[in-house]
């Protein structure tokens, strides 16, 4: 959930604010029951829509052009409707944005994000200035004096998620609304509760929104997996743990299998430094639970797009490794039901 300066990834991110008073009646709330549903819903039609859906979101890159220019004319574009719209964005940014100016990606849902460390990194990464002051409105000064000094550098600022928590604050709306000022800063924005839309009709002339639906009918995976954490989790790894531990109950067994083969093995491996793919064929194989290549790579596609899995590069070669540490792993098997001795 922490911002990021230069050029952005799909899932790096935070984000916007709020009146104070319609905090209460706004407030969103996520919990496991509905991470799992979502994801069991996400496995259901998985291959049935997603030719449509593809063919919706590209629809949008027809008014990239459009979007830029009202950028460029000192407008903030607000996009709202159902669907997860991280994807969305960040295209929007590669194509019209990428080989000439910077960005930062912010997801407002994460428990990790701070609008102080996003000023930070704008000043220390981007302007390479030292900061001069904690106050967070005293940074966003430092960072609109030098947006000024450098006319000629442009910044996107892209919101996933601008009606979040963390962004509600009337400090966190004067400082983003300052900095939506600058005619080199670019504000672009998402809504997560399809009601928000409306409540930002009341700044419309503090940062000249222009509103669109973009309706993507992706699921929000990635922001109820940070929704998770908002609720009392650490950054451990237990965090980690508990949105595996979601995901992997919603899986078929023979997933299930191959993840407690990966793990084991991990376990077992003081670098905790994983296995090739083919290793882990042959033991899938082996334990009659992947009969196919094929099938092995559904089960691992499946469990890297939900950041349970990633790939690593060892000695030259590609492995695949649990992104949950040691004593989380440990307790994760435990929760699922399989017994660990320790031994190799």
């Amino acid at each position: 959930g922490w911002a990021a300066v230069g050029h952005v990834h799909p899932e790096d991110g935070e984000a916007l604010a709020l009146p104070a008073h319609d905090i209460e009646e706004y407030e969103i709330r996520t919990d496991d029951v509905t991470y799992r549903k979502a994801v069991a819903a996400r496995l259901r039609t998985k291959g049935m829509h997603e030719r449509d859906l593809d063919r919706l979101c590209t629809s949008y890159r027809a008014d990239h052009s459009y979007w830029y220019q009202l950028l460029r004319e000192g407008r903030s574009i607000l996009l709202y409707g159902p669907g997860s719209k991280i994807s969305l964005i960040n295209d929007f940014y590669q194509e019209v944005g990428a080989e000439h100016s910077f960005a930062i990606a912010a997801h407002a849902y994460s428990a990790s994000f701070s609008i102080k460390e996003m000023l930070l990194k704008l000043l220390e990464d981007l302007f390479q200035v030292d900061a001069t002051s904690e106050n967070p409105i005293n940074l966003a000064h430092e960072v609109t004096a030098c947006l000024k000094r450098n006319p000629f550098v442009h910044v996107f600022l892209l919101v996933h998620g601008i009606d979040s928590p963390p962004l509600r604050s009337r400090a966190a709306h004067s400082i983003l609304r300052q900095l939506a000022m600058e005619p080199n800063l670019f504000l672009v924005a998402s809504c997560v509760h399809l009601h928000s839309v409306q409540l930002w009709d009341r700044s419309n002339h503090e940062f000249q929104w222009m509103q669109f639906d973009a309706t993507t009918f992706k699921p929000r995976l990635e922001e109820l997996r940070h929704g998770v954490l908002l609720f009392g989790e650490s950054d451990s790894g237990d965090a980690g743990a508990h949105s595996a531990e979601i995901v992997l109950r919603s899986l078929p067994e023979r997933a299930k299998k191959v993840f407690f083969c990966l793990a084991k093995a991990q376990l077992s491996s003081k670098q905790e430094s994983g296995m090739t793919f083919r290793e882990l064929f042959r033991l899938a194989r082996d334990g009659f639970f992947a009969s196919s290549e094929s099938e092995l790579q559904s089960h691992v596609r499946e469990m890297r797009e939900h950041h349970i899995i990633e790939e690593r590069i060892r000695g030259g070669t590609e492995t695949l490794t649990i992104a949950i540490k040691a004593e989380p792993l440990r307790r994760l098997l435990e929760q699922l039901g399989y017994e660990w001795d320790g031994a190799e």
